[in-house]
């Protein structure tokens, strides 16, 4: 009979540590959805940025632009810690 209680606080404990380590990768994946989507849609916006570039430079509208109030090109979203964002989250256990 202990043989069999100790099998099964063996595999209780060993339940318990994956079930602890799902939950710990299923919160740092959370973080990685939300990092995904402001990356997308910072993309978006450096798209349209550069759409908008390339229309302002082209004829006729290079001649209006100065005039209607558009004197300089618009700039790309950029971040200070670009470096720092883009580097995985450290998940420890």
């Amino acid at each position: 009979m202990a043989h069999e209680r100790e099998t099964l606080e063996a595999v209780i404990a060993a339940r318990n540590d994956a079930a602890s380590v799902l939950e710990a990768i299923s919160k740092a994946g959370a973080g990685g959805v939300e990092m995904g989507r402001v990356a997308f849609s910072r993309q978006g916006y450096n798209d349209s940025v550069t759409s908008y570039n390339t229309y302002r430079q082209s004829f006729p509208p290079v001649f209006f632009a100065l005039r209607f109030g558009h004197p300089a090109a618009a700039e790309l979203l950029e971040f200070v810690d670009s470096a720092q964002i883009r580097a995985a989250p450290q998940v420890e256990f």
